[in-house]
């Protein structure tokens, strides 16, 4: 999904009992815990921190950003990093972002998103991406109200993302405009 615009992201307040921490050294513990309890998709392995972020690991404290609970303990993590496109620009790219599933559906990644895209933003104005998986529709339905839209570049794209989009406006009982802003 792609974000072509200068316009800033929508802002959502973070409840008061919740907090933001950015990335310091020893938070790959951290990273790694969220990310294994919240990724039912993909193999979350020791080695995937470094082979994520290592390439520019001194960028991490300005990039990651972890969600924290009324103990200070991450619950959640999101990061406004950067992506080598086909082209070869560099664009920003929102990445791995999870929250723990006992905090699901709270409505916290919103802020989450709210204050990581706002620095990817700051980092990279215009443009921005991220990758995700058709079997994450909660995620998608978040991405499209941060302004991401789907990037269709084939016929194959453009049937995939249709059926996406559709069982996401089924899913919610209503259409989302999803389909239009394409």
């Amino acid at each position: 999904m792609v974000r072509v615009s200068r316009e800033p992201f929508p802002i959502f307040a973070l409840p008061s009992e919740f907090s933001f921490a950015w990335y310091r050294p020893g938070c790959e513990a951290w990273w790694h815990d969220i990310q294994h309890r919240a990724d039912k998709l993909t193999p979350i392995t020791s080695e995937l921190f470094h082979q994520s972020f290592g390439e520019a690991s001194a960028e991490l404290p300005r990039r990651q950003c972890f969600l924290l609970d009324v103990n200070g303990q991450p619950i959640g993590t999101a990061t406004a990093w950067l992506g080598l496109r086909q082209n070869g620009e560099v664009w920003g790219r929102l990445h791995w972002v999870a929250i723990v599933p006992e905090f699901q559906r709270r409505g916290l990644a919103k802020p989450l998103l709210s204050v990581v895209c706002e620095r990817m933003r700051a980092l990279h104005p215009e443009r921005s991406f991220l990758r995700t998986a058709a079997e994450r529709p909660a995620a998608i339905r978040l991405y499209l109200k941060f302004g991401f839209v789907p990037e269709m570049r084939t016929d194959a794209e453009r049937e995939l993302w249709s059926a996406i989009l559709a069982r996401i406006d089924q899913d919610q009982g209503k259409g989302t405009g999803a389909l239009g802003e394409v």
